[in-house]
């Protein structure tokens, strides 16, 4: 019995490395496809906290349907120019207590918000915990879950990107000296 687990212990990691060695050309892939979505979630983070600064608005919103289990509520406001809109209020940018509140928004309560030019996005922002959404980091961590498991897996695995470096499959070298011994 001792053997058979012995055994096993045995074989567990050459499986799992050897699962490790054939993801790793799909791992390079993903690497660069989370890169891209790191650049893309922080670029509208910027271009929403652009807008939201270029001038303040401000007003009162009404909410109109709120969905706790997924973070976001949506509401109806008029801005400034009389025009009635609707936002999408994200609950990711603040704090557990203010999540907290928000879980417990009805349909027609009353926040104050703040949003941007109705020729950017539909997005609002809580109006007192605007700072919260200055400093927030959140898609750093969302993504970069993915690309330092991807990172990990390649540095253990990095046969993938030796593969360009092949010059002709058919010679053979010579692994201690790191010499050419003639074709195969």
């Amino acid at each position: 019995m001792k053997d058979r687990i012995r055994t096993c212990l045995v074989w567990i990691p050459r499986v799992i490395d050897l699962f490790l060695m054939a993801i790793s050309p799909m791992v390079l892939l993903l690497l660069i496809v989370g890169v891209i979505m790191m650049m893309d979630t922080i670029g509208a983070h910027r271009r929403l906290l652009e807008k939201l600064e270029e001038v303040p608005h401000t007003t009162g919103a009404r909410i109109t349907s709120c969905y706790p289990e997924e973070y976001f509520c949506f509401a109806d406001f008029i801005d400034e120019n009389g025009i009635d809109r609707y936002g999408k209020l994200e609950w990711r940018y603040y704090s557990e207590e203010t999540t907290a509140r928000l879980v417990t928004l009805k349909r027609d309560d009353i926040i104050e918000v703040r949003y941007a030019d109705y020729r950017f996005e539909d997005h609002i922002v809580l109006a007192a915990e605007y700072d919260n959404f200055l400093i927030y980091k959140g898609h750093i961590i969302q993504n970069g879950g993915i690309i330092l498991g991807c990172w990990l897996i390649l540095i253990l695995h990095p046969e993938v990107m030796l593969v360009t470096l092949v010059d002709n499959l058919r010679t053979i070298v010579d692994k201690k000296w790191k010499r050419k011994m003639g074709q195969g």
